[in-house]
Order: structure tokens, then C-alpha cells, then sequence
């Protein structure tokens, strides 16, 4: 069974990533056991966070810059 706390904290601290950076939230979220999976239908982009590599303490996300996910451009078009 997942951890459901540092599921939903990691989830939490990512979509307010995405909100920071005017990206559009995912349609879809799977928590699994040692990952979470977003996943934007439009775009048929996927975001896979594997929880082992996250660092811990209170910002799981720290330093990450999120503008690096328009690389592909899959993001501007979905919303």
C-alpha cells in the first residue's frame, strides 16, 4: 500500500509547481507505490515522479525548475 502521506504531499507541492509556472493541472493522477503518474489527455503528456528520488524534508521539489516541461511544447497546447 502506497504511503499516502508522502504521496499527497509530493502531489500537493507539484501541482502548486505547475500553478507557479502558469501550467495547466493534469487531468488524471495515479498514485502508486513508488510513483505518481500525471497525465494531460489533450497533450497526451505524462509526468512520472519517482518517490525515491525525491529529496526529503518539507520541499520534496526544491530547485526544480518546472519550465524545463514546455521542452517538447506538450503543455502550451493543452489546458
Amino acid at each position: 500500500m502506497p504511503d499516502n502521506v508522502r504521496h499527497d504531499h509530493a502531489e500537493a507541492h507539484f501541482r502548486a509547481l505547475l500553478d507557479a509556472s502558469g501550467l495547466p493541472q493534469p487531468d488524471e493522477v495515479a498514485h502508486l507505490r513508488r510513483c505518481l503518474i500525471f497525465l494531460w489527455e489533450g497533450s497526451k503528456s505524462v509526468v512520472l515522479l519517482d518517490l525515491d528520488e525525491l529529496a526529503p524534508g518539507d520541499d520534496p521539489f526544491a530547485g526544480f525548475d518546472a519550465g524545463e516541461l514546455f521542452a517538447d511544447g506538450g503543455f502550451a497546447s493543452t489546458g
